[in-house]
């Protein structure tokens, strides 16, 4: 769902934000934990199903941006990725790429990049401009791309920051 805002201008009406259906993020710019904030927990996941296919590899840029978590499901709804899973029915339309990235300094950007195969399906940006931030991408899925999936969040100077793997039945 793309949720617009609009803010009235005398004489005009102009467009505030936009989340894009292909892209989005949330940023919450506070370094310390908060007690009782549960917006610092793992995505939720369904059921007893493990996020990813192991704990994601992680490594830190040279200015200390790190993925702190990725994992892919079948929505994200308030922020949270919904439908947690490594393997997916070949009739599920769109697979969503969730992670929680930490560390950046400043403003900055991550690729997540979907491989099918071992080739690369796409390519997306999304902006780092936070020192904690949770941001997401999806790709429309076909029945015919069944079989292994990965998702790595690049730098941008191309560094694998980290990657998780889902199949598609």
């Amino acid at each position: 769902m793309r949720k617009v805002m609009y803010v009235i201008v005398p004489g005009l009406l102009a467009l505030a934000a936009m989340m894009s259906a292909a892209t989005a993020q949330e940023a919450v710019p506070s370094k310390a934990p908060v007690p009782g904030d549960t917006s610092q927990m793992a995505p939720k996941e369904a059921a007893s199903t493990p996020a990813t296919s192991a704990t994601p590899q992680t490594q830190a840029t040279a200015g200390g941006l790190m993925v702190d978590n990725i994992a892919c499901g079948t929505s994200v709804e308030e922020k949270e990725l919904m439908g947690a899973a490594v393997t997916f029915p070949s009739a599920t339309e769109k697979i969503y790429c969730w992670s929680l990235i930490t560390g950046g300094e400043e403003p900055t950007a991550v690729e997540h990049v979907w491989y099918h195969g071992g080739q690369e399906m796409a390519r997306v940006r999304l902006d780092v401009n936070y020192p904690r931030v949770r941001t997401w991408s999806s790709k429309t899925m076909m029945p015919e791309w069944a079989g292994e999936w990965k998702v790595e969040a690049v730098d941008e100077a191309g560094k694998v920051l980290a990657s998780t793997e889902f199949t598609l039945e």
